[in-house]
């Protein structure tokens, strides 16, 4: 299947989670970008599957033709017969239709198809007018809308309708519907730790993957990957955190008929020993301790030692607990100062001695008016 896939907000992880899930199905080239946050690739998949996989795509569409024209009347008459085709005799239809890159071109006319469509189906069409860039995933996963985009791709025009988007519903009950949740603890977001979960799992198979979560917080990133199959150990230096995410996944286990953790502890993540979570780990994704959110241009270099301090200890802790050619999917600090942003450089470089190679990123996922901002790592252990 030829789709289009439209990223989320952050676009350079979406992409290289993208990338990493798509070679899980055997594509055998990388996504390429048609416009800015939009890009095309072959995967023998549905729609459904692969966005049921992916944290950070929005929205897919499956490109239906290609077409060599660029001529405004020739372009709605091949929508009219798409969107024909997805239609019953004398059944109401809904559509919606976007235009991209097509510059200063005539736009198809809605209400010509609208018209044409009236009269091939003899039925009732209605028309849901989006803004330019189409419709949000809540609109479409709300009402059945057939939505329609029309691209320009260099000297081809692309028609594609969209067969998947996000469940918002499904990813906002996780965020929000649990039981435990605590708004000092970083509050990871479950799109963001579902990215995360797949760049540490990449091209292998999740079922035959333990994920690790020594900083497991309220369990976000334990539930995202026993929704991709995997096997998952948790634990947090602090109890009530531990007793939280405990809640959380009896309440995921029914909401979302998934397996049970396999272990949840009480552990320092410096100090961990192999014996404590019984085997060793496919890949460890976390989000450790970021510091304190708004720290003083003052206190900020007190912050940053105390966290490379920290971090050096997990990462000499983790070692050990991985297989070998195990990944860590991981969250390290960056503070915005003014017009600049300061990293943790000094510890990023010593990792490569510890016995870590780099795969990916960073990649930079923050909010606006934030001091601290998130940067996702990934890492493979030497050997």
């Amino acid at each position: 299947m030829n789709y289009l896939f439209f990223l989320g907000r952050v676009r350079d992880i979406s992409l290289a989670e993208l990338d990493v899930v798509l070679r899980r199905f055997h594509a055998t080239q990388p996504p390429e970008e048609v416009i800015p946050g939009i890009v095309r690739a072959d995967v023998d998949a549905s729609a459904d599957e692969l966005m049921s996989i992916l944290g950070g795509t929005i929205k897919i569409a499956e490109v239906l033709e290609i077409s060599a024209s660029t001529i405004t009347a020739d372009l709605q008459e091949r929508v009219v017969e798409v969107l024909a085709g997805f239609g019953t005799q004398g059944e109401k239809l809904v559509f919606s239709l976007a235009e991209l890159g097509r510059g200063s071109s005539d736009h198809i006319g809605a209400d010509e198809v609208k018209d044409a469509l009236r009269e091939k189906l003899q039925a009732n069409i209605r028309y849901i007018e989006s803004p330019q860039e189409g419709l949000g995933a809540a609109q479409l996963t709300h009402h059945k809308i057939h939505e329609i985009y029309v691209i320009q791709q260099g000297e081809v025009t692309l028609i594609a309708k969209i067969m998947a988007a996000q469940d918002i519903d499904a990813w906002g009950k996780r965020d929000f519907g649990k039981p435990y949740r605590d708004p000092k603890k970083g509050m990871l977001p479950p799109k963001l730790a579902r990215m995360m979960v797949n760049l540490a799992v990449q091209d292998s198979d999740p079922a035959k993957m333990t994920i690790f979560d020594p900083f497991c917080g309220s369990g976000t990133v334990l539930m995202e990957a026993l929704l991709m199959g995997c096997a998952v150990i948790g634990s947090d230096i602090d109890k009530d955190a531990v007793h939280g995410t405990g809640a959380n996944l009896a309440w995921f286990s029914k909401a979302f008929n998934t397996a049970p953790a396999d272990a949840l502890g009480v552990q320092d993540a410096t100090n961990i020993m192999l014996a404590d979570i019984k085997k060793q780990v496919d890949c460890i994704v976390t989000e450790p301790f970021l510091g304190r959110p708004n720290p003083t241009l003052a206190q900020l270099p007190n912050v940053m030692k105390g966290l490379e301090k920290m971090y050096l200890g997990v990462f000499k802790s983790f070692r050990s607990l991985l297989k070998p050619g195990g990944r860590i999917s991981v969250v390290i600090p960056a503070f915005a100062v003014g017009e600049s942003v300061k990293t943790l450089n000094s510890l990023i470089d010593r990792l490569e001695t510890l016995g870590y190679t780099r795969e990916k990123g960073p990649f930079t996922y923050t909010r606006p008016q934030t001091t601290v901002q998130r940067q996702i790592f990934v890492y493979r252990v030497k050997g």
